[in-house]
């Protein structure tokens, strides 16, 4: 974590200090993960299936965010 960290800090010298800092968490309770449980399954049954829901999500907010420019246009992100 701390690499990461150091990583992310190398850059500012480049780029300037970052504008935003996005954290994004899972919500057990998205439809998407209700809809997919089988009956008589509860969320805690499932991981693989609510790391897949985010991972889906996560991916769709930072196609929103690179691609779309919802913020504006980036320079860079980690």
């Amino acid at each position: 974590m701390r690499e990461l960290y150091r990583d992310a800090m190398a850059i500012v010298p480049a780029f300037g200090k970052p504008d935003f800092f996005i954290t994004m968490t899972c919500n057990p309770a998205w439809h998407e993960i209700k809809e997919s449980l089988l009956y008589g399954q509860q969320v805690r049954d499932r991981p693989d299936l609510v790391g897949r829901v985010f991972q889906l999500k996560l991916n769709s907010l930072m196609k929103d965010l690179i691609e779309k420019g919802v913020l504006g246009k980036m320079k860079t992100y980690i």
